[in-house]
């Protein structure tokens, strides 16, 4: 593992919504500790897509969970998050630690 605060800033892209609620829990947790200034998670929105409904029904990730879920689970691990809307079905979620 690295040691805390390793990295100015820490990214993930399009991995959340495929993890389990404990498992994201996981993962902003070790963000938060190995990153000194910004976590930035790029994923999907709350804005859902046939397209992408199917592919991730066929993965059986827990996409339609997150989607709901994700700003709610951000707020609680870190103090200040910006939600930037990418395009259409994606966002940057960037936290200031």
């Amino acid at each position: 593992p690295f040691a805390d605060k390793s990295f100015d800033v820490s990214i993930s892209s399009f991995v959340a919504h495929g993890l389990s609620k404990n498992e994201r829990l996981i993962m902003y947790d070790e963000m938060k500790r190995i990153t000194k200034h910004l976590v930035i998670i790029y994923d999907y929105n709350e804005h859902r897509g046939l397209i992408t409904d199917i592919a991730e029904w066929l993965e059986g990730g827990d996409y339609f969970n997150f989607i709901k879920t994700i700003k709610n689970e951000l707020n609680k691990k870190f103090i200040d998050v910006t939600i930037i809307h990418a395009n259409i079905r994606s966002a940057l979620y960037i936290a200031k630690l």
